[in-house]
């Protein structure tokens, strides 16, 4: 069961880093939909909070999280910026 609970604690602590961004991301959502590109900053964010690196094993210096765990954060920012989700995904 502490396995379980752990997994649980990662991906709650996972969303935790979506939800920390939504508020400068959502700030920054019209000046994406005008620019047609996500703000450099937003991407900085992004990188910083370990999102760029998800999904990469951790012996590579990765988040080795499941596709489950980004898709919960995407659904996240996507509250904010639906384009900022989208680019997160690809």
């Amino acid at each position: 069961m502490e396995a379980l609970d752990s997994k649980a604690s990662a991906s709650s602590s996972w969303a935790s880093r979506a939800r920390d961004l939504v508020p400068g991301i959502a700030a920054r959502a019209e000046k994406a939909a005008l620019e047609r590109r996500i703000p450099e900053e937003t991407l900085e964010e992004l990188e910083a909070a370990g999102f760029s690196r998800a999904l990469q094993p951790g012996r590579w210096g990765g988040g080795e999280r499941s596709p489950a765990e980004l898709f919960e954060a995407q659904w996240i920012l996507a509250e904010a910026c639906p384009s900022t989700s989208w680019v997160l995904g690809v």
